[in-house]
């Protein structure tokens, strides 16, 4: 099994990419909505 340590990197290195999608998707919604209005 994997030490602590490195699951919790694991964690945070997760939680920053689903940070970086999200504002990716939030950026990709708002120029769509934009396109349309």
């Amino acid at each position: 099994m994997a030490s602590d340590g490195e699951a919790r990197k694991l964690r945070t290195r997760l939680r920053r990419l689903r940070t970086r999608l999200h504002k990716l998707r939030t950026r990709l919604h708002r120029l769509r909505t934009r396109r349309r209005g």
